[in-house]
């Protein structure tokens, strides 16, 4: 194919050769950033299906759970008396089904910030279409349209936290009610509802099929977070069992939770023999929070090296090949039988 040089080439011609011998993108970085986040937005807002997703449905799921955890509030507990009972035995038999509740409780919480964080799948891949197209034109780069992504999921974790933790956490009964056991709450809250966005954003950047990512995303949460010691203490399992209890970020929540509820309780009190039975402590709550708050910065950064990785083109690919394959790739263009093959050369004409 003969290419058009000077005057004769058409201005798309020149535009194309333009944008693909840059190096470099028109903006920079942060402006490209505040375009993708200010469209983002806007694309959010003109969609009304966006508020039931990242509204109404979270909300009122929240609520249910507020709602159902209620009756720990009621005179005993919610719980009759049987006969032949002292009082120091309903005192006891209360205590103990209100920790096992507020248990279930922490636990029910929890996952439900993450899974209500799927919703991002779907987003992301609609983003993701636009993104590839727009980068292989020369108009964003990766680094940016991650960036626009951690930002945007942080601040949307962190008014998740502060509107949907302050829905249900005062709903069940409190053992001891203080600001600082609040607001330890409301950062664990958000801390997961971000490892949620950010998790699904690397399955959506890993497996760039929304089905695919869906299902992979839903087998891998619902592991990491049967192992976050709800079911079953750590010290109760076999070693080799306790491989996706030590690196599920459900654990480090769950345990810097119960910490925070009965951690600050002192020993020989009506509920720390119970409390201290059912927490496994390895870390203290700060330490937990601490290691709860990497998930989301290392599953941003793995999305970002999927993502480059996915948008490279073949000439970056081509840089690993072997000396045979290079030689027969050459060889190919050149219309010219592969070497130590004993066919004929095809004659060009």
């Amino acid at each position: 194919v003969s290419r058009a040089t000077g005057p004769g080439r058409s201005r798309r011609t020149r535009l194309l050769e333009g944008l693909l011998a840059s190096k470099t993108k028109a903006r920079s970085i942060p402006a490209q950033i505040a375009i993708l986040t200010r469209r983002a937005y806007l694309k959010g807002v003109r969609d009304r299906d966006f508020w039931y997703r990242m509204l109404f449905i979270p909300l009122l799921q929240f609520a249910f759970y507020a709602i159902l955890f209620v009756w720990t509030r009621s005179s005993g507990g919610g719980m009759a008396p049987y006969d032949g009972w002292t009082p120091e035995d309903d005192e006891y038999i209360t205590v103990l089904h209100l920790i096992s509740a507020k248990r279930s409780f922490l636990y029910q919480t929890l996952t439900a910030a993450v899974i209500t964080e799927t919703a991002v799948l779907a987003e992301c891949y609609t983003e993701q279409r636009a993104f590839r197209r727009e980068h292989a034109a020369g108009g964003y780069s990766a680094a940016a349209y991650h960036l626009q992504w951690a930002f945007r999921l942080m601040a949307q974790a962190l008014w998740k936290a502060v509107l949907f933790g302050s829905v249900v956490y005062w709903a069940p009964y409190q053992f001891a009610p203080t600001a600082e056991a609040f607001f330890y709450f409301i950062a664990v809250f958000a801390l997961l509802s971000s490892t949620g966005s950010a998790f699904s954003l690397l399955m959506i950047s890993f497996i760039p099929d929304p089905e695919g990512a869906g299902t992979a995303h839903n087998a891998i949460v619902s592991v990491l977070l049967q192992f976050s010691g709800f079911y079953l203490p750590a010290c109760l399992m076999p070693p080799v069992v306790n491989i996706p209890y030590v690196i599920s970020f459900g654990k480090f929540a769950f345990e810097g939770l119960l910490q925070n509820e009965f951690g600050d309780q002192p020993y020989g009190s009506r509920w720390s023999y119970y409390g201290y039975q059912s927490m496994d402590p390895v870390l203290s709550k700060w330490t937990n929070l601490l290691a709860l708050g990497l998930y989301p910065f290392v599953f941003h950064a793995l999305a970002f090296v999927f993502t480059f990785l996915h948008t490279r083109p073949r000439s970056f690919w081509t840089r690993f090949d072997s000396e045979a394959k290079r030689a027969e790739r050459v060889a190919r263009a050149r219309l010219e039988p592969p070497p130590g093959s004993s066919a004929p050369p095809t004659q060009q004409l």
